[in-house]
């Protein structure tokens, strides 16, 4: 699924009805604009947003937008060997530390 978050956090999940759980091994973001240095932040809840946990944040570098340079994407470091596992019915949200409405965000794995 892809997000995209201007200052709050948006939800990142699976459109299936599968709810036993998942294996998330990439969660990245891009700047869609020229941005500031902006921390990313990964939130997990297990009662559909009402409580969250934070467990982990990541570093999107400042980028201005030209057509001749290529901007470095904030990576959480999620991988096919170290992936994040949600239990059943967790839910995955994304958020920013700044107001910014051009960030985007990709996760990859899949549901159970």
């Amino acid at each position: 699924s892809a997000a995209s978050s201007g200052g709050s956090g948006v939800t990142v999940q699976d459109s299936r009805t599968s709810r036993n759980g998942a294996r998330i091994t990439s969660i990245k973001a891009l700047a869609r604009a020229t941005n500031t240095a902006t921390e990313l932040q990964l939130f997990v809840s297990p009662d559909g947003g009402t409580t969250k946990r934070f467990i982990k944040s990541a570093l999107l570098a400042a980028y201005t937008v030209a057509t001749t340079t290529a901007q470095t994407g904030g990576d959480f470091g999620y991988t096919d060997s170290s992936p994040l596992i949600l239990a059943a019915n967790e839910t995955l949200y994304v958020g920013i530390s700044v107001t910014n409405t051009g960030i985007v965000f990709d996760a990859q794995g899949f549901a159970y």
